[in-house]
């Protein structure tokens, strides 16, 4: 089974998605580690990273080719795996597809405790951030990422934790007897 989970920064589709794989015994894809990978190969951190490809849309283009031909690869080499992607939703034939989500401030108040940074700085890095990948995406892919329809499953964890929000899509999973 392909499960592709996504949400915004602070929402908790990573944590979820860890712990996830490990109740199913799951691959686990982390595009974002990949892209890291492909940063420090290139001898930048993936701040510095970003920084540079965003000056230049052609390797704004082919770094996301080359996370796509990845993404494809090892989806195509384990049975089941998760990928937790921005796009896995968009571009994979998954089984399941997940977006978690939570409001901005609950999202600022994670990202400020896992970074160690300002509640206002790690507000100002998620809407930058977001609005950069909503403007990149529809101008690369033509995908609109408020466009929830592609997915199978929403939550809004919000009020929960990773390990709640790993248990309603374990639930779920029961309901539809994928597993």
């Amino acid at each position: 089974m392909i499960i592709t989970m996504s949400g915004p920064p602070g929402a908790g589709d990573t944590t979820t998605a860890r712990i996830l794989a490990k109740k199913l015994n799951y691959f686990l894809l982390e595009i974002g580690e990949v892209g890291k990978h492909i940063a420090q190969e290139q001898g930048y951190n993936i701040a510095e990273f970003w920084e540079q490809i965003k000056k230049h849309p052609d390797k704004l283009r082919d770094f996301n080719e080359t996370i796509d031909k990845k993404q494809t690869e090892i989806v195509k080499s384990e049975r089941n795996v998760i990928v937790n992607s921005k796009l896995g939703a968009y571009k994979l034939n998954a089984d399941l597809k997940i977006f978690i989500n939570a409001p901005l401030q609950v999202r600022a108040e994670r990202v400020a405790e896992r970074e160690d940074i300002p509640l206002n700085e790690a507000r100002e890095r998620i809407t930058k951030r977001e609005k950069s990948e909503k403007e990149e995406w529809l101008k690369l892919y033509g995908i609109d990422m408020g466009n929830l329809s592609v997915y199978d499953l929403v939550i809004n964890s919000g009020k929960l934790t990773a390990e709640d929000t790993a248990d309603i899509i374990l639930e779920y999973l029961q309901k539809i007897k994928a597993y």
